[in-house]
């Protein structure tokens, strides 16, 4: 995946390398309706590429994170708990983008987060015949913590 972005950063290069020569030649015309209406209006078109570098750490860093805490829970609570995305996002999206949510919105995120903690407090408290053999399932809280960190 993370080669797939790369190479998507190089085809946004390129895209960049030929508008330049466009401009440069007489015919300039822009090839999109929103770039057209951008620079009618004078916003800034061009943004500097690096500033992709944040969110891809953050990426990183967080696919990390579950990765190391799959080693330690079950796949199915592992999936059951990235769930807990679609919270975060709402979080962010009230205070970053000052989107209002309406009451459909928080019934459903209520619904995901009593979900998300229905199966990390089943996860915690009850243990499969294999992890009672074995004495497995010390490493589960710290699975869950990473996995809510990611």
């Amino acid at each position: 995946m993370f080669i797939g972005e790369c190479l998507c950063l190089i085809l946004y290069g390129a895209k960049l390398w030929y508008m330049d020569r466009q401009k440069k030649s007489k015919g300039y015309m822009p090839t999109s309706p929103g770039t057209q209406t951008a620079e009618v209006l004078h916003l800034k078109t061009h943004i500097n590429p690096l500033l992709l570098a944040i969110p891809a750490c953050f990426d990183i860093v967080a696919s990390t994170l579950m990765n190391i805490a799959l080693t330690m829970v079950a796949a199915s609570v592992y999936q059951m708990l990235r769930g807990m995305i679609i919270i975060i996002t709402a979080v962010m999206a009230i205070f970053f983008l000052k989107k209002k949510l309406f009451r459909h919105h928080w019934t459903s995120i209520a619904v995901i987060f009593t979900g998300v903690f229905m199966v990390g407090l089943a996860a915690l408290y009850f243990k499969t015949d294999e992890e009672k053999s074995h004495k497995e399932g010390e490493t589960k809280p710290l699975g869950i913590i990473l996995l809510l960190i990611a």
